[in-house]
C-alpha cells in the first residue's frame, strides 16, 4: 500500500502535489485488552499519553495541520501502510484516509481497529465531490471540515521545497515524491523532512 502520485487532488483546476490526506484524533485510544501476564505487565508499564502519541505522529508525518477547534490532525500524503502501523502502535481507535477518485471526486475511507484480529478494517468508503472551499467529513467518530486552503498551502510548500531537491538529485517530481513518501530508511526520512517540512526550503 503506497501513495500513488500519478493521480493527485485537483486544486483550483490544476493538479497538485497532494495525493492523499488522513485525519486522525491522537487522543482517541482503544483500550488495552491484555490476554496474558506478560501483556498485563506491558500494559501496566505503558506510558502512552496524548502528547507522546502526537509527537510520534509528527515524526511519522512532518506535514500536518490541526483542524481547530477539534483535536483532529490533518496529515498530507501519508503512506497508508506507515499510517496504519503507527495507529496500531499508538492504539488509535479509528482514522479517515482520503484519496482522489476521479477528476472532481474524493474517496473517503473510515478505518476502525478490530480488537478480535488486532488489525484495522475498512468500515466505510464513500465518494464525495471535491468542492471549492471545504471538504465536509462526517464518518463514524469524525465530524469536521477540511478547508481546501490547507491543501493549497501544502501544495505550495511542497512545490517550493521540490526545486532545490530536483537540482540536487536530478530526479523528477514524481520520483522525489515517491521516495520521500513511500520508502523507508535514513535517506527517505531525510528526504521526507526536506520535502514536507514547511520551514525547510
Amino acid at each position: 500500500m503506497t501513495v500513488d502520485f500519478s493521480r493527485t487532488f485537483v486544486l483550483a483546476g490544476e493538479p497538485s502535489h497532494v495525493a492523499s490526506i488522513a485525519i486522525v484524533d491522537p487522543e482517541h485510544f482503544y483500550p488495552d485488552a491484555p490476554h496474558s501476564r506478560c501483556a498485563y505487565r506491558r500494559a501496566a508499564k505503558s506510558h502512552r499519553t496524548p502528547q507522546i502519541v502526537r509527537e510520534g505522529l509528527l515524526r511519522m508525518s512532518p506535514m500536518n495541520y490541526t483542524l481547530q477547534p477539534t483535536p483532529y490532525t490533518l496529515l498530507i500524503n501519508p503512506s497508508p501502510y506507515r499510517l496504519l502501523e503507527w495507529a496500531k502502535r499508538s492504539h488509535i481507535q479509528s482514522l479517515i484516509y482520503a484519496l482522489p477518485a476521479t477528476n472532481n471526486q474524493l474517496t473517503l475511507e473510515y478505518w476502525v481497529h478490530d480488537s478480535s484480529s488486532d488489525a484495522y478494517r475498512l468500515e466505510q468508503s464513500v465518494e464525495i465531490p471535491l468542492v471549492v472551499d471545504t471538504i465536509a467529513v462526517q464518518m463514524g467518530d469524525y465530524q469536521c471540515q477540511v478547508p481546501i486552503s490547507l491543501l493549497q498551502e501544502a501544495h505550495r510548500t511542497i512545490q517550493i521545497n521540490l526545486a532545490p531537491l530536483r537540482e540536487k538529485t536530478a530526479w523528477d517530481d514524481t520520483t522525489l515524491l515517491h521516495h520521500a513518501t513511500n520508502l523507508t530508511g535514513i535517506k527517505a526520512a531525510m528526504l521526507r523532512k526536506k520535502l514536507y517540512d514547511p520551514h525547510h526550503p
